[in-house]
């Protein structure tokens, strides 16, 4: 009896941490999202990077770093990846390289969006439909004021 009082005060504080909070919920998340993504045999990141190159053709590895919240050299070497799978097409433009999906991306993309769609159906039923709107709007608010 007195291991569950401890465990559940040691739950509790985890519960009052920020860190520790966020951290569980995004495990729960990333879970979920690499059970879907298994089927088009991406890293969700991956999914959401070709996201953001067909949603803005020309798109620069900077401006994508600032969306993702990602170094430069990560985008980098992430949507390197992508040009060797056929995915994404580079154009230079003097110093600057843009970025576009290429035939195979556009297709794949349809199969991501669907995995996404998925990852939020799910979650949703886990939470509730009013809950998940509102944690969504939440953490997208934090996000912003914390970068």
């Amino acid at each position: 009896m007195e291991q569950k009082e401890e465990l559940s005060l040691v739950e509790h504080y985890a519960d009052r941490c920020f860190y520790f909070a966020i951290s569980r919920l995004l495990r729960s998340v990333q879970k979920l999202a690499e059970t879907e993504f298994q089927s088009v045999r991406l890293a969700p990141t991956y999914g959401y990077l070709m996201y953001c190159v067909h949603e803005k053709p020309g798109l620069t590895l900077s401006q994508v770093g600032l969306v993702m919240n990602l170094e430069k050299s990560t985008v980098s070497r992430m949507i390197q990846k992508l040009v060797d799978y056929g995915y994404v097409l580079e154009s230079r433009n003097g110093r600057s390289l843009s970025l576009t999906l290429s035939d195979s991306g556009e297709e794949l993309l349809l199969k991501v969006n669907a995995c996404w769609r998925n990852v939020n159906e799910r979650f949703t039923e886990m939470i509730g439909e009013e809950e998940a709107e509102n944690l969504q709007k939440s953490i997208s608010f934090a996000a912003k004021k914390c970068r």
